[in-house]
């Protein structure tokens, strides 16, 4: 088995610091940070709670107990909470097991089993009756043991990890759409809590804190949950792993009988400060890319002028080959550059091909293999550059995890997976529209398209940032095709009809 270190982290505020805490009767709210228990540094105010051993728990619970009945069986009042949380996984196999908002009658689970059972339960107390706990379950690791219905789900857990209700990680848009959500994306996310003992219901509500709190939950449970409290109980959160994952509770507010007070998002810390990037002045970003469409193409010119006018060519290429994809050039010159394609000069790889040190972030491939610069590889550095910029993050990142290495590739996988706005740089915040923000990062894909006859031209680029034009209906079967099955390719608002692609004279498909 491999050793592997667990990492949960868990931002509350001390009770030595009353300054930070709003609490009065059955309510509190803590909007920043610093408690934590066992074995605790800091770092930049975030308090680390870690072990060196796998397959252990942690469990941080408020101070005191609230009453949640008026007497032991008496009237059983509503409840509201809601909390930011972060998790970040080690990678896509190994990524923990996730954590749970949880009420007990208890603080003490020590005798609790890790893995799957959350710090909450163990084989003897799992399904107890007696146990009297109810939990919320962001889970990360598919128990077929409880019948979880993935890796990546909300569950309402009574006495039991065996969920009540649980369902996929995700969030609706006010038309109705549903969008999947991450947990181990590393990304801050909110969850809504919301007892309503008249109705007898349970709301859990989900969603990426740059989008305000939708109108439909997760996930609801009909059910009376008075039989399952005491009259006293406390309320915290837990967590287990067997394998590596990071934890983050960056902000909570709870409240009795009422709704808990939302938290302000602009005085919670940063999770992940792996990649530090510059954030453009708020209201410019447009402007930016509006100037970079005539800025980088003379700055990259003149670059790449400098770098390629003593290089030789090895290989004559035809105009056609350079233009409508993928054709042969000299090993000599691959095996030199990767000095022998060692696997220690390898940065990542995707459907982008394989990334090798030394690769310009910026350079289209054509651009590589020839040396020779045109208007397209000027747009192709230009889609970098707008990914760039709403992203927050270089092209290349050989620490970041396998599938997040060469940005293009990541955030066309996001776009695959449904929820392109997750490589969004939460530095910009909540001033721009979605669907702007949507337009950026899908036509900086397609500028930097790794076929240069995919690629849109300067004008054209400029007509779909100012909604001249919509970008082509099949925007994502455009931006993963490798090969033009056709003659003379048009992307362009001027040629195309409702910005499609139209082929003439079919004869690439048939060699040379």
């Amino acid at each position: 088995m491999f050793q592997l270190t667990t990492m949960l982290f868990l931002f509350l505020l001390m009770l030595f610091f009353p300054k930070n805490i709003v609490g009065q009767g059955g309510e509190f709210n803590f909007s920043g940070i610093l408690y934590a228990a066992g074995l605790t540094d800091m770092d930049d105010g975030l308090s680390r709670l870690s072990s060196s051993r796998t397959e252990t728990t942690g469990q941080v619970f408020y101070n005191s107990s609230f009453r949640f009945k008026g007497s032991p069986n008496g009237i059983f009042y509503s409840f509201s909470t809601t909390f930011v949380f972060a998790i970040r996984g080690k990678n896509r196999v190994n990524k923990g097991h996730g954590l749970a908002f949880v009420l007990s009658p208890t603080r003490d689970f020590s005798n609790a089993d890790a893995d799957e059972y959350l710090g909450i339960f163990n084989t003897r107390t799992n399904g107890a009756p007696k146990s009297h706990i109810v939990a919320v379950e962001l889970d990360t690791a598919q128990s077929p043991e409880f019948q979880d219905i993935d890796d990546n789900h909300v569950g309402v857990d009574i006495n039991s990890l065996k969920s009540d209700k649980s369902a996929s990680a995700g969030y609706f848009k006010d038309d109705g759409t549903f969008r999947k959500l991450s947990l181990t994306s590393g990304d801050s996310m909110q969850l809504w809590v919301e007892y309503d003992s008249k109705q007898k219901r349970l709301n859990v509500t989900l969603h990426p804190v740059r989008v305000l709190k939708p109108m439909v939950p997760l996930l609801s449970l009909q059910r009376d949950l008075s039989p399952y409290f005491l009259e006293y109980m406390y309320v915290g959160f837990t967590s287990s792993t067997g394998l590596t994952a990071d934890h983050f509770i960056l902000g909570w507010t709870f409240k009795i009988n009422g709704t808990a007070q939302d938290i302000d998002h602009s005085r919670l810390p940063k999770p992940f400060l792996d990649h530090k990037w510059y954030q453009p002045p708020k209201g410019l970003i447009f402007e930016l890319l509006k100037l970079s469409a005539v800025c980088i193409p003379i700055m990259a010119s003149i670059c790449l002028w400098d770098i390629f006018k003593r290089k030789k060519l090895y290989e004559v290429h035809e105009e056609w080959e350079v233009q409508y994809g993928p054709y042969k050039f000299d090993y000599k010159d691959l095996h030199t550059a990767t000095k022998g394609f060692k696997d220690s000069e390898l940065l990542g790889k995707g459907g982008f091909g394989k990334v090798y040190k030394g690769t310009f972030g910026y350079i289209s491939p054509e651009l590589a293999r020839t040396g020779n610069a045109s208007t397209s590889s000027d747009v192709f550095a230009l889609g970098v550059v707008m990914l760039e910029i709403a992203c927050g993050r270089k092209p290349i990142l050989s620490r970041a995890s396998h599938s997040e290495v060469v940005l293009t590739d990541w955030v066309l996988e996001c776009w695959e997976n449904g929820d392109i706005m997750q490589v969004l740089d939460q530095k910009i915040g909540q001033d721009y529209p979605e669907e702007q923000v949507e337009l950026v990062l899908k036509l900086g894909l397609l500028c930097s398209h790794p076929v240069a006859a995919f690629r849109p031209n300067m004008s054209s680029v400029i007509q779909y940032l100012d909604n001249v034009v919509q970008l082509p209906h099949d925007l994502l079967d455009i931006v993963n095709a490798r090969e033009v099955h056709g003659g003379e390719l048009a992307l362009s608002p001027e040629s195309c009809s409702g910005a499609s692609l139209t082929f003439t004279e079919s004869f690439l498909s048939h060699g040379r």
